[in-house]
């Protein structure tokens, strides 16, 4: 094919038909374009759709990761309200001592900063009547439960340049803002709450002495396995008002930091799961499908 073009050249140059040969050159620089912009075009919708289905994966494997936080933020609202209610159920103690519950009646000396309206809320706390469940509640007011927000897919998107194939804005605003409330709640935890449940523990020693606690039950009426002798000076746990001091500064803690992880967190997580949502849609993919692929805790 080439010698034959290059034959046709040569014959218009012996006959001096120089007007044709360049009419002819310039016929076949342009089909050389023609063919260049073609491959290109070619090689674009190739990459366009390379492209396409990367994004389509990276907006699956970010629902599947807020999904993810969304279960943990569930999960550290809980851990708090068991530090919440731990407090709350040394602080009955102190007021009553050993005594089993009866949901009906309540309890009749309570402190009213943790409970308000007993009656309507007879599950607020593990009631103290033993020696175990009161162990239990001193393990279980000394915990603290960190927050942390997981994106491996976002960091993956920011570090590989990729941003470009999240096309929603206000999507990318949202995932930014929660990163910034997750980063706040973060630093709150590092400067209140971990300091508060440091210096309770310390505290806590006068009375406890926890190093003899060998392992918890997982509720408060279940056994254990405890070195029960000498474990707690109970009478001294009683009459020191300091301890009922600390307990509401966790309390407190506790109670702020669950209020951030749920009204900031928490809130601003669902709304960035509806945006996926609505993206995978746009996309012709069902999010449930998503779910049952993988299994959540």
């Amino acid at each position: 094919m080439i010698k034959f073009f290059n034959r046709i050249r040569q014959n218009f140059l012996i006959e001096g038909k120089a007007a044709k040969y360049l009419l002819y050159a310039l016929g076949e620089i342009v089909l050389v374009v023609i063919g260049i912009l073609i491959a290109l075009q070619i090689n674009n919708w190739n990459e366009g759709r390379k492209q396409n289905k990367l994004a389509q994966k990276y907006l699956q494997s970010l629902y599947l990761d807020f999904l993810q936080n969304d279960v943990m933020v569930a999960h550290s609202i809980a851990q708090m309200e068991g530090t919440k209610q731990a407090t709350r159920s040394l602080a009955v103690f102190i007021d009553s001592g050993f005594v089993k519950i009866n949901p009906k009646k309540g309890v009749q000396k309570i402190d009213q900063e943790f409970y308000n309206d007993f009656g309507k809320r007879s599950n607020d706390y593990v009631a103290v009547y033993d020696t175990l469940s009161l162990i239990y509640n001193l393990n279980r007011s000394g915990w603290v439960t960190s927050y942390d927000l997981l994106l491996p897919t976002w960091d993956e998107i920011i570090s590989t340049g990729n941003i470009q194939l999240i096309e929603n804005k206000k999507l990318k605003d949202e995932i930014v803002m929660l990163q910034m409330l997750a980063g706040e709640i973060k630093e709150l935890e590092t400067k209140i709450m971990t300091p508060i449940v440091k210096d309770y523990k310390i505290f806590r020693t006068k009375y406890y002495d926890v190093s003899k606690s060998v392992a918890g039950p997982l509720a408060a009426s279940e056994p254990g396995l405890f070195n029960t002798g000498d474990l707690v000076d109970i009478s001294a746990l009683r009459s020191a008002w300091e301890v009922k001091n600390q307990l509401r500064q966790v309390y407190r803690a506790a109670n702020e930091q669950q209020d951030n992880i749920r009204g900031n967190v928490g809130t601003q997580c669902k709304l960035v799961l509806k945006l996926l949502k609505d993206e995978l849609a746009r996309e012709g993919i069902n999010p449930k499908t998503l779910e049952t692929d993988r299994i959540l805790p």
